[in-house]
């Protein structure tokens, strides 16, 4: 039976082909650890793989309010479920804009609950737009819709 450890827990997963395995993770400690696996239970592989456990971050805070829509604005995301950092290279915000989204890397302030991300310029066509724009944070480097919140 496959075995998984992180973390130094071990819980079963089950293999699905010879290249992917599939499981159910018990509660975990969060940051950055290694995976590793068993097909006994005793010889475990050599290469390990990074591994990440992190809660799902939650932004309470957004600041300055607001910009001038003509040019890009470096604003601050704080909150909670942001301190998770394997890589600074791995925080990403995206912007929903009207006729577009953007996506763009971030940048990890001094504390654990803030991160830097320039907004794009608000416009559409030559017309400068007003009201909300949406944005997600994700911590784990991908661009993959899924991987956002």
């Amino acid at each position: 039976e496959l075995q998984i450890r992180v973390a130094g827990v071990r819980f079963p997963g089950t293999m699905l082909n010879s290249t992917h395995a599939v499981c159910t993770t018990p509660e975990l400690p969060t940051g950055a650890t290694e995976l590793t696996l068993s097909q006994n239970g005793y010889d475990w592989i050599q290469e390990a793989v990074p591994f990440g456990v992190y809660t799902q971050p939650v932004i309470t805070v957004l600041y300055p309010s607001g910009g001038t829509g003509n040019e890009a604005v470096r604003m601050n995301l704080a909150g909670l479920g942001l301190a998770f950092e394997p890589r600074d290279e791995d925080l990403y915000c995206r912007w929903f804009l009207i006729d577009r989204n953007e996506t763009v890397r971030a940048t990890r302030l001094r504390n654990s609950s803030t991160i830097e991300c320039q907004a794009p310029n608000n416009t559409l066509g030559q017309h400068f737009l007003t009201g909300s724009i949406p944005v997600e944070v994700t911590l784990i480097g991908t661009e993959q819709q899924d991987l956002f919140t």
